[in-house]
């Protein structure tokens, strides 16, 4: 990449410009992209620039919120994994109550989901597997009443 003088006299220029290569690629958080930012340039010019990205809607907590939660939800995930995530890139709660509410997903069909694809048919009366695959759904963000579904639903009812 060439080095261009144009970024010294206006960072906020080449903040911009950073920031649509980031978006063309994926959605991101505001916090994602203020963290990401702030590390080069100085806070008061990524705030200008943020501020301008969010008014003009080339970036959306909602919209990058909407985009991760259908990801996590294909992926088999709960909602306690998707929404730690969502705290961790700085999503307030109400906004991804609002998405869940949108996209509402069956919690319980997902835990069993994710129980089907790793463990197919389960012998229910070995303690150790039973234990195995409680911790797998509860590491995928699973509660335990639905892990407890999962691990009682039946596999020939899949069809």
């Amino acid at each position: 990449m060439k080095y261009d003088k144009s970024a010294e006299a206006d960072p906020q220029s080449a903040i911009r410009h950073k920031a649509f290569r980031l978006l063309a690629r994926r959605d991101y958080s505001l916090k994602e992209m203020q963290q990401r930012f702030e590390r080069e340039y100085d806070s008061a010019d990524v705030a200008v620039v943020l501020e301008w990205l969010v008014v003009e809607g080339y970036q959306s907590d909602h919209r990058f919120c909407a985009s991760h939660v259908r990801n996590r939800i294909s992926q088999l995930q709960g909602l306690n994994k998707i929404r730690f995530d969502m705290r961790q890139k700085g999503v307030a709660d109400d906004l991804l109550v609002q998405v869940l509410e949108e996209e509402a997903p069956d919690w319980f069909e997902l835990a069993r989901a994710a129980r089907l694809r790793r463990f197919p048919c389960p012998d229910r009366a070995d303690r150790k597997l039973v234990a195995k695959i409680m911790r797998h759904l509860f590491q995928r963000g699973f509660a335990m009443d639905e892990a407890r579904y999962a691990l009682e639903a039946d596999p020939q009812e899949e069809a």
